[in-house]
């Protein structure tokens, strides 16, 4: 049962209506770093395409490494002091929670889903600036 695909939603620590915040950063293998602060528009669009493939579990993690993209770094916060990080390497997706253990999933078509997401942040990050 550990390798039956699963939902976003069921992944979380936290339930998405609870969500009133989310930043994301885009580390790039060159060391550059960006960060973003979503919209509340952008970040419903973000859960959204998050919530759109099916996940498997890979296990216990301590973290992502051996990376060929940028490293995806989101931080979904509530109104309380819940809040859970997941980091995406175009592989694997860790969800890391504000207590308790990290665990990696893999997305469905994990590459091409990671290329949406990066683009994506890409693209709130340049409207945000402007």
């Amino acid at each position: 049962w550990l390798d039956r695909p699963r939902e976003f939603s069921s992944l979380l620590p936290l339930s998405i209506p609870e969500i009133t915040s989310c930043s994301a950063y885009l580390d790039y293998e060159t060391l550059e770093s960006y960060s973003v602060q979503l919209s509340l528009e952008q970040a419903q669009e973000l859960l959204d395409m998050l919530s759109q493939p099916d996940y498997r579990r890979v296990g216990p993690a301590e973290g992502l490494s051996d990376r060929e993209f940028p490293l995806l770094r989101i931080f979904l916060h509530t109104s309380g002091s819940n809040r859970c990080e997941l980091m995406l390497n175009g592989e694997e997706m860790l969800v890391s929670p504000h207590e308790g253990r990290s665990i990696s999933y893999r997305p469905e078509d994990s590459r091409a889903h990671h290329a949406a997401l990066t683009a994506f942040l890409e693209d709130c990050l340049t409207q945000n600036e402007a």
